[in-house]
């Protein structure tokens, strides 16, 4: 989900690795030279989902690197079913309380929350949290944010 952790702890957690840190979405931006919310704007959210999953399977060929995704690309062109094949997957469960907390304090431009008020913003997150569910518990692993750090991460990983 946004707002879960995912761009933060990834990074911290790969650099303790020497793993490469990849966010989807910077990747994907970087690639089109445009940020994603111009890419919405500009192309619509289906253009950004098939984009999105090829930047995917170019970068699972990569080793020893950790990519965080977007909150939206496991559900999307079975993009959960094709990273459980690829690589080991990771869903980061937060709670709604926590995730509606973070994203109201983010400063990070996201496109389909960014005129939301604050109540508006915790029934967002609870519906997306109940649509988006079913594919996040579909990860090899399910952690609680609440209960990890970069650290325990990265030795849990490097258990595997």
């Amino acid at each position: 989900m946004p707002g879960s952790g995912k761009s933060t702890l990834g990074k911290r957690t790969a650099g303790l690795l020497c793993y490469t840190f990849i966010d989807l979405d910077q990747y994907v931006s970087q690639q089109e030279k445009l940020s994603i919310p111009e890419i919405f704007r500009s192309r619509g959210e289906t253009y950004f989902r098939n984009i999105e999953k090829m930047a995917l399977h170019e970068l699972v060929k990569l080793d020893r690197v950790i990519i965080a995704t977007g909150g939206g690309t496991p559900i999307y062109s079975n993009n959960m079913d094709f990273m459980n094949q690829h690589g080991y997957t990771i869903y980061l469960r937060t709670a709604e309380s926590e995730l509606s907390h973070r994203l109201r304090r983010s400063h990070t431009e996201r496109p389909l929350i960014q005129s939301k008020e604050p109540d508006d913003l915790v029934k967002f997150v609870r519906d997306t949290l109940e649509e988006r569910s079913p594919f996040y518990e579909k990860a090899k692993l399910q952690i609680d944010t609440v209960l990890i750090d970069s650290y325990r991460l990265a030795e849990l990983i490097k258990s595997l």
